[in-house]
Parts: C-alpha cells; sequence; structure tokens
C-alpha cells in the first residue's frame, strides 16, 4: 500500500501513523505531498492537474504557514498571529495524544496520560526504573540488564491489555507459547508482542528490535476491537540470584566506601549530569549529603562490565597519594604534604603526617569518652 507514513528511527523503522492510499498508479510521475491552504493534498496515484487521492484538513491560513515535524513526532502547523502560533496537530486527531512512539519513551506504558514503567512490580521485585522521577515521560531502563551469557535465568513476564502502536508479523499463525519460546531461544530478542486473532489459541508475533511506548488498554476487556486485537506483551527479563548481589565486593582488594542505589540516585538527582561515557557505562555528577561533590558511574550490562568494574575499584583502591596516609587496618584518610594550618610553605614528612593523623583520632577518641 502506498501513501503518507510517519515512523521512528529503528531497524527497521516502526511506523506509528498511515494515510494510506488504495489502488494501482497508472502513470510514471513521481508521488508527492503538497502543504495547501487547508489541506494536506497527497498525490500518491494521480498528479496534478488531477485531483488529490486523498486529503487531510487544515485550519485555513489567514497569513503564513508553516508545517514542521518535532522530535515528538507530532507534525503542526504554525501561523504567524503577531507571533508563530501552533495552529493544527496534524496526525494528532487520528492517533489521540497518547500513541505516539516516545509518548512515554522507552519501556513506558500511557494510562489515562499517565507515564509509568511496563510490569511494574512482581512479588516487590522491581525490573524497570524510571530514568528520571520528575519526568515519567522520558521512558524507563531494565534494572538487570540482559546478557547472553545467563540464559538460563531469563523469564518472561506478561503484560496483558496493553496497545503498542507498530505490529507487523515476524511469525504467524502461532501460539502464545511458540512466541515465547522463540523469543527465549533468540539472544537479541527483549520483548515479544503477541497478538490474537479471531480465536482463542491462534494469532502472530512479532519481536520488535527496539521497544518504544504502549498504551494501556485496559478499559477494554473484549477480545478484540475493531482497531486492535488483543495484544500481549512479553518482557523478556532477567532473574536476580544470589550470585548477583554484591557480596563479590567484599573481597576486592582496596575496596572504598560503598554507597546504596538509592543514596546514588539521590546524591545524583536520578542521574541528570552526564559528565562523560567510555569503559562499559556512563558518569554523572553528584554530590552526597555532607557536601563532598563524586563522580557515579552507572554500568551498562553485567558478565565482562561486572569483571571490568571489579579491575577498576582493585586500581583504584590500591592507588597510593602523597596527600593520603594509610593506618593498619584503618581506613586511608587525607593528611596533606604541607603543613595543616596552611599557612607554611615547608613541607612535611610522611613520619609527621602520620602521627598528626595518630593524634587527631586519639583526641576525638577522648572527646567521645569524655
Amino acid at each position: 500500500m502506498e501513501g503518507l507514513f510517519a515512523s521512528i528511527e529503528s531497524n527497521p523503522p516502526q511506523i506509528y501513523y498511515r494515510a494510506g492510499v488504495s489502488g494501482t498508479k497508472q502513470n510514471k510521475e513521481p508521488s508527492y505531498v503538497k502543504f495547501l491552504n487547508g489541506s494536506l493534498a497527497l498525490f500518491i496515484l494521480n498528479y496534478e492537474p488531477n485531483p488529490p487521492d486523498t486529503v487531510i484538513p487544515v485550519p485555513l491560513a489567514s497569513s503564513s504557514q508553516y508545517m514542521k515535524l518535532g522530535g515528538d513526532e507530532h507534525l503542526r502547523v504554525f501561523e504567524w498571529l503577531s507571533r508563530w502560533k501552533e495552529v493544527a496537530d496534524i496526525l494528532t486527531g487520528d492517533l489521540g495524544g497518547y500513541r505516539y512512539p516516545m509518548v512515554c519513551g522507552n519501556y513506558g506504558i500511557c494510562s489515562n496520560g499517565m507515564c509509568s514503567c511496563l510490569g511494574g512490580t512482581s512479588n516487590d521485585t522491581s525490573y524497570f526504573r524510571l530514568l528520571n522521577d520528575r519526568q515519567s515521560g522520558l521512558g524507563c531502563s531494565s534494572i538487570t540488564p540482559l546478557s547472553c551469557e545467563a540464559p538460563q535465568y531469563h523469564r518472561l513476564l506478561e503484560v496483558k491489555d496493553a496497545i503498542y502502536f507498530y505490529y507487523p508479523d515476524n511469525i504467524t499463525n502461532t501460539d502464545i507459547e511458540s512466541c515465547k519460546q522463540a523469543c527465549l531461544n533468540n539472544c537479541s530478542c527483549n520483548v515479544a508482542l503477541f497478538q490474537y486473532g479471531s480465536n482463542d489459541s491462534n494469532g502472530n508475533c512479532f519481536m520488535p528490535p527496539q521497544l518504544f511506548s504502549l498504551m494501556n488498554n485496559e478499559k477494554d476487556k473484549t477480545h478484540y476491537n475493531s482497531s486492535n486485537f488483543h495484544q500481549v506483551v512479553l518482557l523478556r527479563l532477567r532473574k536476580v540470584v544470589e550470585s548477583d548481589k554484591e557480596d563479590y565486593l567484599d573481597h576486592v582488594p582496596g575496596m572504598p566506601t560503598r554507597f546504596t542505589y538509592e543514596q546514588l540516585k539521590l546524591a545524583t538527582e536520578s542521574f541528570v549530569t552526564k559528565l562523560g561515557l567510555g569503559g562499559f557505562g556512563s558518569v554523572f555528577e553528584g554530590t552526597l549529603i555532607d557536601g563532598t561533590k563524586v563522580a557515579v558511574k552507572c554500568l551498562d550490562g553485567i558478565g565482562q562490565v561486572n569483571r571490568s568494574f571489579l579491575a577498576e575499584v582493585e586500581t583504584i583502591g590500591s592507588i597510593y597519594h602523597v596527600n593520603l596516609v594509610l593506618d593498619r587496618k584503618q581506613p586511608m584518610e587525607v593528611v596533606p604534604i604541607r603543613n595543616v594550618n596552611g599557612k607554611s610553605t615547608c613541607t612535611l614528612a610522611y613520619t609527621s603526617r602520620f602521627k598528626k593523623k595518630s593524634s587527631a583520632r586519639m583526641k576525638n577518641s577522648r572527646s567521645n569518652e569524655e
């Protein structure tokens, strides 16, 4: 089918809007769309001076107008009315405001105009978290990323009563269990969408390379309606096992101070300010409760990523610096190489700095006892 299509960039592209034109093209003229006063005219099979094959209404212009496709996938018309003002949102009439691919970001679902993460919780275990608690429309990320190294820990979480905007068929005339196995047997499959047909057993299976926003269809409890058959979203998740927990960090030489995820989330304001990227993760700026500035690294995977992370921790733990004094069985403390009053230009030997550190610790201990 030919016509006007809007798609979001992925591999392959996923179409979220279509104004199709049926029929056979009888000429070799190129197809085109023309922005006219009062309409967006589609010349797909016909060409001027013949009438367009179909038109999309646009408000009549009283002055200059222009049309713009925004980064939020909306196609808007602007008109000069002492300033440029939006006068039409072309595709929303058919799509509604909540069926755009990124309205709730990746792994987000829209329900009653509100965005949340897919799956929610299961047995008090969260599988996705918002990228920004204050801006839920930015989408979600997986708390425990998938890895091809441990497929035995993978499972599928069913999310029912959800509508996805795009639905080609990877596997046709199959059942939901076959769809599940096809996803579990494919290392690159993160999600599968199963759409029932006209009966309760068979349907079509689609495994998108990237999952964008879905819309909650909870109000429609019928098996299927005229616009969308009943769909089941199958999210591929990785179970958290004992070996995934952070006990192994206790055995890392030179292990520095540890913080909980919530502490780091608070320090970085939900990982807002990105400082850089590299080494299997992104680095974010943060501030601890005491005002100390920190750089927080957020890993993007497991397996090799964890091994790389442990190597970095060991390296940091073994760093020797002239301003660090290490007491046996005690943590490292900063004792500047120059005099502690900051006024003298002379330097202090290591033994002098060690004594100052030990003396300060004894004074603190006596003060606590008193």
